[in-house]
């Protein structure tokens, strides 16, 4: 039986937690949940429930942490001969790190490190049903989530109106919610001060703090490609508008990151939404929809490109990525 390990992150804690280890138990492997520091109650109950559930004792095992303690934590599970894949959900950052240290003992890795998801505006679209999916793409969650929507791709003849729906769709939102913690909530302000500061505007929003671990939706425009916000993101209920002159131009700048794992596309011409998602260098294409309404069942995988994802998540797609096909022959 082989061993596995999965990291997880504290974003959406519970759902990856359960569909990991759910998916690694149906490939018949033993499981190792690394916890997040951030939330390790959250994924002992993960754990404490499938072996309530009647799983074998030793089936489902938890490492807990510290910040401190996990570099060095993690080299010994990964290093462990008796481990024979990772998955990880997290940082390019640390995504790195664990992928060279896989390297180091030649261990297969599954990873997931997120994108600066993209929403892209045509000239033909409902204005107001791209505005709502924006604002609530951009913020829901306080925005931390892998696929949020983080940049906006709008065709300048239609800008203006669609900055003032936009503008009317952010108001119009209860609440974004709250960051993990105070820290993520500080470096998300200072990533959209740091774009102010170098000259671009905001459209929507207001780029406020609000208490101890939240700030306000604020979508910007003119954003500097040198800029934090730009560059990293913000991870926060924050994205900033791209204008372009026509299609081509739209996937120009879609496809300009390393990353790839979401996009939308708005428009009411489905023969041209089909085209241009066939350009889109993204595992998941939303049509008319925020770039986080994809739904994995049984039929239908979550995946990504390029820096965002290797592997694959999602009913049968997930489970086999467990599996090791072994021929055996006979040579009479």
């Amino acid at each position: 039986m082989l061993t596995d390990v999965l990291f997880r992150r504290w974003n959406g804690a519970l759902l990856l937690a359960v569909r990991a280890v759910a998916t690694t138990l149906a490939a018949g492997c033993i499981v190792i949940l690394k916890a997040s520091e951030m939330c390790p109650w959250t994924h002992q109950f993960v754990a404490e429930t499938f072996l309530e559930a009647g799983f074998p004792k030793g089936s489902v095992n938890l490492i807990v942490s510290s910040r401190g303690t996990a570099a060095e934590i993690t080299e010994t599970v990964i290093s462990h001969p008796h481990l024979r894949k990772i998955e990880f959900i997290g940082s390019p950052v640390v995504g790195r790190a664990i992928g060279a240290m896989a390297a180091k003992y030649l261990k297969p890795t599954i990873m997931e490190l997120g994108d600066q998801s993209p929403l892209i505006v045509l000239d033909d679209a409902d204005l107001s049903k791209a505005a709502q999916a924006c604002a609530q793409g951009a913020t829901l969650l306080h925005g931390q989530v892998c696929f949020s929507t983080e940049r906006i791709i709008v065709v300048s003849s239609i800008k203006d109106k669609f900055y003032s729906l936009l503008k009317d769709s952010i108001a119009a939102l209860p609440s974004a919610g709250f960051a993990v913690s105070n820290t993520f909530a500080d470096k998300a302000y200072v990533a959209v001060q740091d774009a102010l500061s170098r000259g671009a505007t905001l459209v929507a929003g207001s780029s406020q703090r609000l208490g101890p671990a939240s700030i306000s939706p604020s979508i910007l425009a003119g954003v500097p490609r040198g800029s934090i916000l730009s560059s990293q993101g913000g991870f926060a209920p924050t994205a900033f508008v791209v204008e372009v002159e026509n299609d081509e131009e739209a996937v120009a700048e879609a496809n300009s990151r390393e990353g790839g794992m979401s996009a939308a596309i708005f428009t009411n011409n489905r023969k041209r939404a089909i085209a241009l998602a066939k350009e889109l260098e993204f595992g998941m294409v939303q049509i008319n929809d925020m770039t986080l309404a994809i739904k994995p069942s049984i039929k239908e995988p979550a995946t990504c490109t390029k820096g965002s994802r290797w592997g694959c998540a999602g009913g049968k797609y997930g489970i086999e990525e467990f599996i090791h096909y072994k021929a055996i022959s006979f040579g009479d």
